[in-house]
C-alpha cells in the first residue's frame, strides 16, 4: 500500500471516529485487508467516474464484497475535491459510515418536503428516531454538502438511541496503550509508541528503531482530542500527533505527514 493512501486511510477513520464513534458506544475495529471470506465491511477504494457508496445498510453490508466504495483521489467523479482531498475524504466517510450503521436518506423520509423528495435514492426508513432534519450528515438537500462531515444534534440523537450514549474519555480510554508511527516518506522508518492515559491524562514514550527514547506527556480532552502531544527526537525532528484518539495523524519535520493508530494492551 502506498503511504499517500495510507494517509488517506487514516483521514476516514479519523472522520469516523470523530462523529459516530465519538458520540455514541460505536467502535469500528479491524481497519486492515481483507481476508477471504471476511465479515464485516468490505471497502474497495477506487478512483472512477461513480460516485462513493454503499450497496446495503446495516447488516446487508456485513461479508458483502465491495460493499462500500471510497474515492481518494477525485480525478473523474467530483474534480473539485482535487485541490481539497483531505476534507472530502472526511465527509464522504462519515456519510458512508452513516449507510453502515443502518442509516438511510433523510430525504427518503415520508415527511420530509416535496422539492427534497425529488432527491430520494436507496431504501426507505424501517424507524423515525427522530423528526426530518435538514442539517443532517445524511440529507441531500442540505445545503451544506452533508453538513461537512459534522453530525446534526437530531443525528446525534437518533444515534444515541440506536447505539446508546458514549463513556466519557477519561474512563472510555484508561489503561495501557502501543502504537507505531507511519509516514509517508518511504525512507522513515516507523517508531514505536507506549503511552497509559489515567483521567485523561498521558504519559508514555517514543522509540526509535535505532533505540532512541523519548518521553512526552500529553492529553485526551473531552471531545476525545489529542491535546499537547509533541516531542523532538532529534534538533532537526519535531513530531506533533493531533486528531481524535486512537486514530490519529503526525506530522513530523523530518519524515513529512503519518498516522497512528493506538491498541489497547492492559488496564
Amino acid at each position: 500500500m502506498k503511504a499517500a493512501e495510507t494517509a488517506d486511510r487514516e483521514v476516514t477513520r479519523e472522520a469516523v471516529a470523530r462523529t459516530w464513534e465519538r458520540h455514541s458506544q460505536v467502535r469500528f475495529t479491524g481497519w486492515d485487508q481483507c481476508r477471504p471470506n471476511a465479515r464485516g465491511i468490505r471497502i474497495r477504494v477506487e478512483d472512477g467516474g461513480e460516485p462513493p457508496r454503499t450497496y446495503g445498510l446495516g447488516s446487508q453490508l456485513d461479508g458483502a464484497v465491495d460493499g462500500m466504495r471510497l474515492n481518494f483521489r477525485f480525478t473523474a467523479w467530483s474534480q473539485t475535491c482535487r485541490n481539497t482531498r483531505e476534507r472530502c475524504i472526511g465527509i464522504i466517510a462519515v456519510h458512508e459510515f452513516g449507510h453502515a450503521l443502518g442509516f438511510t436518506h433523510e430525504q427518503n423520509r415520508p415527511e420530509a418536503p416535496g422539492w427534497c423528495r425529488a432527491d430520494v435514492q436507496g431504501a426507505n426508513p424501517d424507524a423515525l428516531l427522530t423528526s426530518y432534519d435538514p442539517s443532517s450528515v445524511m440529507n441531500y438537500c442540505n445545503p451544506r454538502w452533508s453538513n461537512e462531515g459534522i453530525l446534526s444534534e437530531q443525528d446525534i440523537a437518533g444515534l444515541q438511541a440506536w447505539y446508546g450514549h458514549p463513556e466519557s474519555p477519561a474512563s472510555r480510554y484508561a489503561g495501557r496503550w502501543t502504537a507505531t508511527f507511519t509516514y509517508s516518506d518511504p525512507g522513515c522508518q516507523a517508531d514505536a509508541v507506549a503511552v497509559t492515559i489515567l483521567n485523561g491524562a498521558v504519559t508514555g514514550h517514543a522509540t526509535t528503531p535505532q533505540g532512541l527514547v523519548v518521553q512526552f506527556s500529553a492529553r485526551i480532552d473531552d471531545d476525545s482530542g489529542i491535546q499537547n502531544m509533541e516531542f523532538d527526537f532529534s534538533p532537526v525532528d519535531h513530531v506533533v500527533v493531533t486528531g481524535a484518539f486512537p486514530h490519529a495523524l503526525v506530522r513530523s519535520t523530518d519524515c513529512g505527514c503519518g498516522a497512528i493508530t493506538f491498541a489497547r494492551v492492559g488496564r
